[in-house]
């Protein structure tokens, strides 16, 4: 048996593996690649590495665009065969790909009329791909066994915490359990259940994007929100807070809902994100999927995500007027700036001393949120020099990502440990995942290059 890793190598976007078995070859995850060197990443996203016809199945992780935004272009180039996933991820990906879709055509529509042919771009896919590769999408169950594919593969989805739907994947393969962690979530619940326990596996490909840090408490990291939009908002500026459509935006709402009827923080709230909204719902439709937590409070507050401060925009006009108050939260997308209504935001807020923006995710590098938290005097928005005057804070603690001790923790209760492969992290974060796991691991431990193959 083969695996071969097709992105998330030495980086956190472009997650993708292929796995080839005597009878059988099929792909764990194919995410677009994000962030950095835009003419690079649209080369690479091109690059497939494989004849998709020759692929008999697909399994998803989650929805996520780093993990599942590439399965249009399967579709395209001739992949006639399945993809499973869970109830839950399938909603969600089908508003992902869509606004994927959306998004790389409203940037050729730009790159036309701007006319730089350095960023001249058709489109990878476009909805008529969305619509196909939907149709080959099949649910599947959390912790129910299912043989699929030529010689009775056997696959297993287990709860991975990370976002709504999102699962680690167990498969039994010519005799051995390979498993594939996605993206794993926190160790305590949040508005998601924590990872679920996994028996055994002899070979583990597990993330890395905090694989050198652990997380504040998340606790703390409420109260450093509250602080913070104490401050913002008394000074009498906007706060910014860049925000996932997916989770985290989610976590947000109901955070700001739980202090509005506490009387904790009144003040207004501006989600300015229609795959946000859209992605709201999706969350109250599959609340059983949620924690517990979030289910109990559901029970208390049957507007769940929704408070009297909060005002929802909708159209394009609408966002652009939204800055011309202060003294608001401003909720939009993307979660690393790369796009969005929060440039609109960025560009008028950041020449602001009295404004601030909010980090509450991970900013990958080469994404303009990466530049703004390293507090670059002068970043691009637009094709325009943008002045950073403004306040810049981060709150780790709310990231949908398990930090360094939860990881190691997620991968000790796993027996029958032969092989780890580390992936979806930069560098720095692997090595230093690589270098605790070997503490208490006799076993072979790889840190994959993209296009690089294992025989296992």
């Amino acid at each position: 048996m083969k695996i071969t890793f097709l992105g998330a190598s030495e980086e956190v976007t472009g997650s993708g593996y292929l796995v080839e078995s005597k009878k059988n070859k099929f792909l764990v995850d194919f995410g677009i690649f994000q962030g950095g060197d835009s003419k690079k990443n649209y080369e690479k996203n091109l690059e497939l590495g494989f004849d998709p016809k020759e692929i008999d199945f697909v399994l998803l992780t989650h929805a996520h665009l780093d993990h599942s935004g590439r399965l249009p272009l399967l579709a395209k180039n001739g992949f006639k065969g399945e993809i499973f996933a869970t109830h839950s991820t399938i909603a969600l990906s089908e508003i992902v790909l869509f606004d994927s879709a959306k998004i790389q055509n409203e940037n050729l529509k730009n790159s036309l009329w701007s006319k730089k042919e350095d960023f001249l771009q058709e489109p990878i896919y476009v909805e008529k791909d969305v619509k196909r590769v939907i149709k080959q999408f099949r649910k599947i169950s959390f912790r129910k066994k299912l043989k699929i594919g030529k010689g009775g593969v056997e696959v297993e989805f287990f709860k991975a915490g990370h976002i709504l739907g999102a699962s680690s994947i167990r498969i039994f393969v010519e005799g051995k359990f390979l498993t594939f962690s996605g993206d794993i979530g926190r160790a305590f619940e949040t508005i998601v259940p924590t990872p679920d326990r996994i028996p055994k596996s002899n070979f583990l490909v597990v993330e890395s994007t905090y694989g050198d840090r652990d997380h504040k408490n998340i606790k703390e990291s409420y109260a450093e929100l509250l602080k913070v939009c104490k401050k913002v908002i008394f000074d009498g500026g906007n706060l910014l807070i860049p925000s996932f459509a997916i989770d985290r935006t989610q976590e947000l709402l109901m955070i700001f809902d739980k202090w509005s009827k506490e009387k904790i923080l009144n003040v207004p709230v501006i989600l300015d994100s229609p795959m946000a909204k859209e992605t709201t719902m999706v969350y109250k439709t599959h609340i059983s999927n949620l924690s517990q937590n979030t289910q109990n409070f559901a029970l208390t507050d049957k507007s769940l995500f929704w408070f009297p401060e909060l005002k929802v925009i909708s159209s394009y006009q609408d966002s652009l007027k939204t800055n011309s108050r202060k003294g608001q939260i401003i909720i939009a997308g993307s979660g690393m700036c790369t796009g969005g209504r929060i440039l609109n935001h960025l560009k008028e807020n950041l020449p602001n001393p009295k404004s601030a923006i909010c980090f509450v995710g991970f900013q990958a590098e080469g994404t303009l949120g990466r530049e703004i938290l390293e507090k670059k005097p002068i970043v691009s928005i637009f094709g325009e020099d943008v002045g950073i005057k403004s306040q810049i804070f981060t709150i780790n603690g709310f990231s949908a990502h398990a930090g360094k001790r939860e990881i190691i923790d997620w991968i000790e209760q796993i027996n029958e440990k032969e092989k780890i492969f580390i992936t979806h992290g930069e560098t720095l974060q692997r090595e230093s995942l690589k270098t605790e796991i070997q503490k208490n691991f006799n076993g072979e431990i790889f840190l994959p290059k993209r296009f690089e193959t294992f025989e296992i």
